[in-house]
Formats: C-alpha cells, structure tokens, sequence
C-alpha cells in the first residue's frame, strides 16, 4: 500500500495556489497559464484590489499611503479564502506583511518564482515602471535591498521554482507541472495518465 510522505503533493488534495516572486517576476502571466492547465479559476490579487478600491494601485499610493494599500491588500486576500481550484497572483510585497504567507500556507499551496536580480531590474525598469509605486524614485541599490529583504519571505514557500533569463513562459509553466507530478503519489499520476488515455480515445 502506498502511504504520502511529507514530500509529497497530491494536486487532487490542493484547493488554492498562490504565486508570488519579486516585481518582474511574471506571476499574472504564469498564474493564468498554471489556471487554463489545470482547468482552476485565476484571480490578480493587485487588479482585486483596484476593482475593490475604484482606483489604480498608484493612485492608491499617492492619495492615501502604502500602510492604507497593504490594509487593502490584507482584507482583499482574506477575502479569497475558501475558495477552490483557483489560482492567485498576488503582489510582490504580499507575502511580506503581517501574516499573509503564513495565511497562504494554511489555504493552499505557495509557488515561488525565484529569478535573479539583475533579470528583474530589467524588467521592472522598462516600459511599466511607471505602474510601480515602489520603483519611483528608488535607485538601484535601494531596489537590490528590497530584493534581499522580500526574499527571506519567499523563501517560506512550499515550491520554489527556479527561472532563466531566457525562459519564456511556458517553459516556467513547465517546470511547475514538472515538480507536481514529480511529487504527486504515484497512483494519481497513474490516475491522470489514465485519465489523458481514455479522453484521447472518446
């Protein structure tokens, strides 16, 4: 008889998934990719947010403050909770605030798009710098800085998946199916094959 070690992770016992990585990581385009392959519901906790506020998150910034955004951004997150087969994006610095990784952990699973520095500073400085409060007026070394601070956070997650330069998304996508299936129980892999078999067959 099989028995699950704590290594494991059977997709089928996993109501949530959070995606969450520094700015630039790609986490709403990967978050909606990982949604239509598994078929979940896919949320942006930042467009949530805005939705919810009737504004954009810098607007939010400028007329009320990052404290009144990250109080937004708590009661937002909670608001997600006990849904299933849904996937969520969240903010780069949600997990950084009051308890919200460990509220993330406790709902469903925490995939951590890791990507280096220099990558990320990149992107983040391009043509959407402007859509990010934190990067306005900080300079690089600053930016490096919240970097390192945010990572002891991310490093809390249940999956950390590793990205290139030059992964394009799908290759990201990949590489998280990859580990879940490398981690699932062997009889619901078996199960999922079956299950691919008998629909290819219909």
């Amino acid at each position: 008889m099989l028995e699950k070690t704590d290594d494991q992770m059977d997709i089928n016992d996993i109501q949530m998934i959070f995606i969450i990585g520094f700015m630039g990581s790609g986490k709403t385009t990967i978050g909606r990719l990982l949604a239509n392959r598994l078929g979940w519901n896919f949320i942006d906790l930042d467009t949530l947010i805005q939705i919810r506020e009737g504004r954009s998150i810098p607007d939010i910034f400028e007329s009320h403050s990052e404290v009144f955004f990250r109080k937004a951004e708590y009661n937002a997150l909670r608001q997600l909770g006990g849904l299933k087969n849904t996937v969520v994006s969240t903010g780069g610095g949600t997990p950084c605030y009051f308890d919200n990784i460990h509220f993330m952990k406790s709902t469903g699973k925490v995939i951590w798009l890791d990507n280096d520095f220099g990558t990320l500073y990149k992107r983040i400085i391009g043509t959407q710098s402007g859509t990010r409060p934190l990067v306005s007026g900080n300079s690089k070394e600053k930016l490096k800085e919240l970097f390192v601070t945010r990572g002891e956070y991310y490093k809390l997650a249940d999956v950390k998946i590793s990205c290139e330069p030059d992964d394009l998304p799908e290759a990201i996508l990949a590489k998280i199916v990859k580990f879940f299936l490398w981690h699932t129980p062997i009889y619901t892999v078996t199960k999922i094959i079956i299950q691919v078999f008998l629909s290819e067959l219909l």
